[in-house]
């Protein structure tokens, strides 16, 4: 008996939801007894040098085309050179990639990981993944959502999808500095009611719409942070401009994962207008923060929890509606109670709890193809987290 060996694929890890996730999982699968390493096949990505750093080998495996045969020879050699149980791929493209290699690497257990509502899939993509359903064990969906609108536009059986929500660090994000010293930090020139954005400025996650809220006579005593950027930087600085909100609008940047409970902390409110999400990581993540939530029904909270309980859910992205849900949730007493519900909901949503999960689905799989393998027993507290 040997332990159990895993590679994980995905194009790169820039810093984003899906790959800070994995920065938190993957060394925590590894101090469970497996042998875990990650492989990017288009760039390493700020994040790859941090995995390293926690102990998980990263490699650039760089390929081309996802179909281009010398890359996939490379990536099958790379499977079989790293005696690998289990290949785990994360969105379009490695899912693809992987599949493939897995197959000629005769890899025995497949798992593909989508990440959101097939943005970016046309027809051609879902007969790809109808394709290699057949030699695919699970493909995980990050929330009931996104495991519908993927089985439905492939045609493949819903029975092959299960839901793993992705998990938090809360206690990192519970380790917050006040509000006026995060601002400081941030360089926030606002001293109240700061509305925030976090996320890519991309026309998908309608930040424009955002800014026309501002101008909503409701919030006229309300300031917006966008911390981000994106190919709609140039059209959400026009739209600030032609509202003459210069003085009400800031735009943070980026900010790293060090910053993000300075970040929590200087916002009265988030919000987000997107048309499309996968589960949304920033809603779950102001959760645990203690930042209320305002966003249309995208996302874990649109699946996971409660309208007008834990969060405020706005019909659509226009600027009246989500000017009348941040005016609502800028009341002091509704706050306390988005706070206070919020708080309560995410606590079962850890990244320990996504970790039991994987660890449990791994340990079936592998039962299931006859593998014979040495892990440690499963920790008392591995009672769920995630849907089957």
């Amino acid at each position: 008996m040997s332990r159990l060996n895993i590679v994980h694929m995905i194009s790169a890890m820039p810093m984003g939801g899906v790959e800070t996730n994995l920065l938190r999982v993957l060394p925590r699968l590894q101090k469970r007894g497996y042998g875990v390493r990650l492989v990017c096949t288009r760039e390493r990505g700020d994040l790859a040098d941090p995995l390293q750093e926690l102990g998980v080998p990263v490699d650039l495996l760089y390929q081309r085309t996802r179909y281009c045969p010398v890359s996939l020879w490379k990536l099958s050699r790379y499977l079989k050179q790293h005696q690998t149980h289990i290949v785990q791929a994360h969105m379009r493209r490695a899912n693809t990639s992987a599949r493939i290699s897995a197959i000629l690497s005769r890899t025995p257990i497949r798992i593909a990981t989508e990440h959101d509502m097939i943005l970016g899939k046309n027809k051609k993509h879902h007969i790809v993944d109808r394709l290699f359903a057949p030699a695919t064990d699970v493909i995980l969906g990050v929330t009931n959502a996104v495991c519908d609108i993927n089985s439905r536009e492939s045609g493949i059986a819903r029975e092959k999808f299960r839901t793993m929500y992705l998990g938090l660090e809360l206690d990192h994000l519970a380790n917050q500095p006040t509000t006026e010293d995060a601002r400081k930090m941030l360089g926030i020139p606002f001293t109240k009611n700061v509305v925030g954005f976090i996320g890519r400025l991309h026309e998908v996650k309608n930040v424009p719409d955002i800014i026309r809220a501002m101008a909503d006579p409701a919030l006229q005593d309300a300031n917006l942070v966008i911390v981000g950027d994106g190919p709609e930087r140039g059209v959400c600085e026009a739209v600030v401009d032609e509202l003459k909100l210069r003085e009400r609008v800031y735009f943070a940047g980026w900010r790293s994962e060090a910053d993000l409970p300075a970040v929590f902390a200087s916002f009265d409110v988030m919000v987000m207008a997107s048309s499309s999400e996968g589960i949304a990581t920033v809603q779950m993540e102001s959760l645990a923060a203690g930042v209320p939530v305002v966003t249309t029904p995208v996302g874990f909270t649109a699946e996971a929890l409660t309208d007008g309980v834990e969060y405020i859910e706005v019909p659509t992205a226009a600027p009246k509606d989500i000017a009348a849900g941040l005016a609502k949730s800028l009341q002091p007493k509704t706050a306390q109670k988005l706070i206070a519900a919020g708080k309560t909901a995410i606590a079962n949503f850890s990244i320990d709890r996504q970790v039991d999960f994987l660890d449990r689905l791994y340990r079936e799989l592998a039962d299931k193809h006859g593998l014979r393998y040495e892990l440690p027993p499963l920790p008392d507290s591995s009672v769920g987290g995630a849907k089957a």
